[in-house]
């Protein structure tokens, strides 16, 4: 994938800073997401395959991040956000279902795992073209489709250690 290939079908995007990290969001025809650090590293996951993809900045390359652990399945209109040294994806739709899933990325190690959710927790109905946003230790999303609009917030409450689980 080059990055003339990204860019010709991007329709719109937008983009902040969080916890050192530069992400930018762009919406093709399905869902892509770019995530990388200001420095010199770009990853992109390609949400519609469950690819992962990074760019170098000082070797102007695109390169195939080798992950291990359990990939999300392919997805469009889900969320991502960055919490700490992970990428926390989050519902979607794949293409026949709304989705509820979610899946944390450690960016370090490069290992994909599902995100366990503690029994109790008052969990999302599946849904896609939420907006999600963390702040101090939770993952709050908003809103979104289940084939009808949401406007719904709930907050997701991350341990010390995300990735052995959360609470909604």
């Amino acid at each position: 994938m080059t990055e003339a290939t990204v860019s010709q079908h991007i329709y719109s995007y937008s983009c902040f800073v969080c916890l050192g990290f530069f992400l930018i969001f762009r919406y093709l025809q399905r869902c892509s997401l770019f995530i990388g650090t200001p420095i010199n590293i770009l990853i992109i996951l390609i949400i519609i395959e469950s690819d992962l993809h990074e760019f170098d900045f000082i070797s102007s390359q695109w390169s195939l991040v080798q992950t291990t652990g359990r990939r999300p399945r392919a997805r469009y209109r889900a969320t991502t956000v960055v919490y700490k040294n992970l990428l926390i994806l989050y519902g979607g739709h794949d293409g026949t279902r709304h989705l509820s899933d979610t899946h944390i990325f450690d960016i370090v190690n490069r290992v994909w795992s599902p995100l366990s959710i503690a029994s109790g927790s008052n969990t999302p109905i599946p849904r896609d073209s939420h907006i999600a946003v963390t702040h101090s230790n939770s993952m709050y999303i908003f809103g979104g489709s289940t084939g009808s609009a949401m406007d719904d917030l709930y907050e997701l409450q991350l341990q010390e250690n995300p990735s052995l689980m959360g609470k909604w």
